[in-house]
């Protein structure tokens, strides 16, 4: 073969072998960096985010969805009163579920009231004094709500789990420490079935609920979830590590705790079941 043809078929393959290594490159999976995103209302509402038309919410039932990190524009509008809309301007930072309350019942309430009067010019402004004295009123008890359910559960709970994992029944002790608030979170303290201790924060969501939010799981006595080099304690236990040798991230927390007086009902996908004092 000539000198020539010879380079031109090693040039070739090089071509070639550059070829291949992009397209495998560029066929590795990309990291899921989304959120979810859960909005709760008090009054019926068309919402809308990024101007995508997520369909109508009610007080009844918290509307879910994925979103990516950065900021989001949040709208809601009722249909009834297409010139009143609720806006909120939201930023993702991480991968923890994200939750935003829809603050719309005071302004509907307003925008009918003056809608009502307008041919009364006295009555529009008594009556814009009272809608802005429950606006201070209801904010009061936002800011104190909190507190107020804290108070309920403040403590020590214990209860036994039994809910199902694919076909096998399973049955897990859980020991929960609500301990105090953290940004209006009720922050609480799981310890799982005796090996695992979880930081877990829930929603407090009048009159009687919890929702949950994020968990991190904070320290274990099993020594394959235990960060190599950790101290234990005296019972035993030691730093929480995650897999690949990261530290544990916070992620979702799907569950709601019902607060009944004397008991709480807990409620996962996996089941329910009762905690008590």
């Amino acid at each position: 073969m000539k000198p020539n043809n010879i380079w031109i078929l090693v040039a070739a393959i090089l071509v070639v072998a550059s070829f291949v290594s992009v397209q495998a490159q560029s066929g590795q999976p990309s990291v899921d960096r989304s959120a979810t995103l859960l909005v709760d209302t008090d009054d019926t509402c068309q919402l809308f985010v990024d101007d995508e038309d997520k369909g109508e919410i009610t007080p009844d039932k918290a509307l879910k969805s994925t979103v990516g990190l950065g900021e989001h524009i949040l709208k809601c509008k009722i249909k009834s009163a297409p010139d009143l809309v609720w806006r909120k301007v939201i930023t993702v930072k991480d991968t923890a579920q994200v939750a935003e309350v829809v603050a719309l019942k005071s302004l509907h309430l307003q925008y009918d009231q003056t809608a009502r009067a307008k041919n009364d010019p006295a009555a529009v402004n008594r009556q814009l004094e009272e809608t802005e004295a429950q606006v201070r009123l209801r904010q009061k008890a936002a800011t104190e709500m909190p507190q107020m359910m804290l108070d309920l559960v403040k403590g020590n709970w214990q209860g036994m789990s039994q809910g199902t994992a694919d076909i096998a029944r399973t049955s897990q002790s859980y020991q929960y420490h609500f301990a105090g608030l953290e940004n209006g979170h009720i922050v609480a303290y799981l310890t799982l079935g005796g090996t695992m201790r979880y930081k877990e924060t829930f929603t407090p969501v009048p009159p009687n609920r919890l929702q949950g939010e994020t968990t991190l799981c904070v320290a274990t006595t099993d020594k394959q979830f235990m960060k190599s080099g950790s101290k234990k304690d005296a019972g035993g236990w030691a730093d929480c590590w995650g897999k690949h040798n990261r530290a544990p991230e916070p992620y979702a927390k799907d569950a709601v705790i019902q607060i009944n007086g004397g008991t709480l009902t807990y409620s996962d996908p996996t089941g329910s079941f009762i905690l008590t004092r």
